[in-house]
């Protein structure tokens, strides 16, 4: 019966682990996301602000 009751708190312990480490990689992921996006906007503003610049030498 004791070996059972460990058994089955040792088997709860490695769920709470894998639900805990999974949850930490989806926020981390999550977050990797995000910044990627931003990331990817800041780049296409410098871009648009460079392609202006270019235009603009190019008109003068």
């Amino acid at each position: 019966m004791l070996i059972l009751l460990i058994l089955v708190l040792i088997f709860l312990i490695l769920v709470l682990l894998i639900f805990l480490i999974g949850t930490l990689a989806a926020l981390i992921l999550l977050l990797l996301i995000f910044l990627l996006l931003v990331l990817l906007l800041i780049l296409f503003i410098l871009l648009r602000r460079l392609l202006l610049f270019q235009s603009i030498e190019l008109l003068l």
